[in-house]
């Protein structure tokens, strides 16, 4: 009577558990999130602000991609997430720069009032 070998039944459950691991799910909703935050991004106007981040969100999203092509799900979710959190970096510093921008505006407005007020006080003496 044939036995298997533990070497053999050992070898064929690790081949079974690496293929499992090779068809997962691709991560296409990821891979989606992350195009749809570029694209708020670059609505956002983040390129002046944060190009480094763009660009780096741009570049994690094509290798998330490509791995993806070759059937590596973990590393392409990776590189996709990477590419999310780049992405909303990209649009808060952004949002950052049009607020700063924002409240100088405003804080010169108010200098002109005062001086407005000032001149206007000091006509009426």
């Amino acid at each position: 009577m044939w036995r298997p070998r533990p070497s053999c039944a050992l070898l064929s459950v690790m081949t079974l558990f690496s293929l499992a691991c090779a068809t997962g799910t691709p991560p296409t909703d990821t891979i989606g999130a992350a195009e749809r935050s570029i694209t708020e991004a670059v609505q956002a106007d983040a390129e002046p602000y944060a190009r480094l981040e763009l660009y780096l969100a741009r570049e994690h999203l094509a290798a998330a991609q490509t791995s993806l092509e070759k059937e590596r799900y973990d590393e392409a979710r990776d590189l996709a997430e990477k590419a999310l959190v780049e992405a909303q970096l990209a649009e808060a510093k952004a949002n950052s720069a049009r607020a700063q921008r924002n409240v100088t505006e405003i804080r010169e407005h108010i200098a002109t009032l005062r001086r407005e007020i000032e001149n206007a006080s000091t006509t009426r003496r």
